[in-house]
């Protein structure tokens, strides 16, 4: 049975399990640990992944964690070019999560968009989302393989006014779900978006046509080019996904998505699989976050 931490109001908060990471028998390939709340470890061997696992448990908060859960489709690509990531900071009681879109239908667009995110994800519970972005940067640059856009967000304690800080830069998406009403807390940079904001009513005729234009990517972006706001308040349900599910469906659908369903798997799930229904021809990734917290605790 999976080590379990629970609310005092009898909530799952944590539930980790371990595995080897190489099935065969006896391997002395190493272990992993994990937990639903998204932390996991590597280790040697999988009695050492128990007892980090133990000390996960120990640490974790006891009144609030995130459940979270992606679903990524290759589609009628090539190459699966998105990626996303999860990082649980127990020391600093911290999780942040991220999706990124590799430029590009190859291998190399997928390698950046999986270093951008892993790298996003641990630097945004250290210093928040925009160092994150360019800590991504930094990271890409330096392989000069390829380029990738991104989004990243980062759960705000209680004490720092709660709620989440998100960064992004081209077309990933970021929403908040408060259980009514779905809220999009990015904007696209994208050439397409940049000719609806100008209020020339000719280039807004045109703009679908160039919502495929990114104007900032991961590489490139400076401090001035990132997409950043913050939310306030109680944590509430949150959605990233890559352009593959944000393009074809309409915000209609992902609010009926997110009212319907209850469990995060469920919601990113269902997101990637109509994004195929309605013919979207791009790799599409959804990653569904449910915040769990103790309804007894003031």
């Amino acid at each position: 049975m999976s080590p379990t931490v629970y609310s005092a109001g009898g909530l799952l908060l944590h539930k980790t399990r371990t595995t080897p990471s190489d099935p065969t028998p006896f391997s002395a390939a190493g272990a992993l640990a994990e937990c639903v709340c998204g932390w996991q470890e590597t280790a040697p061997h999988r009695r050492k992944a128990r007892a980090q696992a133990r000390i996960h448990l120990d640490t974790a908060s006891p009144t609030l964690a995130f459940h979270p859960a992606a679903v990524s489709d290759q589609g009628p690509r090539q190459h699966n070019a998105d990626a996303y990531a999860v990082h649980v900071d127990d020391t600093r009681n911290r999780a942040a999560w991220a999706v990124a879109d590799g430029i590009g239908d190859n291998e190399h667009a997928a390698e950046a968009a999986a270093i951008a995110a892993n790298a996003a994800v641990r630097a945004a519970v250290q210093t928040g989302a925009v160092d994150a972005v360019l800590a991504a940067g930094h990271e890409v640059h330096d392989y000069q393989i390829a380029d990738t856009v991104l989004v990243v967000a980062a759960a705000l304690p209680p004490e720092d006014g709660g709620g989440y800080d998100v960064a992004w830069v081209g077309d990933c998406r970021a929403w908040q779900w408060n259980g009514t009403t779905l809220t999009q807390l990015t904007v696209d940079h994208t050439q397409g978006q940049l000719y609806r904001d100008c209020g020339n009513p000719a280039l807004a005729a045109i703009a679908d046509a160039y919502d495929h234009v990114v104007m900032t990517t991961v590489a490139t972006a400076t401090v001035d080019d990132i997409g950043h706001t913050r939310t306030t308040g109680p944590h509430q349900r949150l959605l990233l996904a890559s352009d593959g599910v944000s393009k074809p469906l309409p915000a209609s659908s992902i609010a009926r998505t997110m009212r319907t369903f209850g469990h995060q798997l469920a919601i990113a799930s269902r997101l990637v699989h109509a994004a195929r229904f309605h013919n979207g021809s791009d790799n599409a990734t959804a990653l569904a976050i449910n915040p769990v917290f103790d309804l007894d605790t003031p």
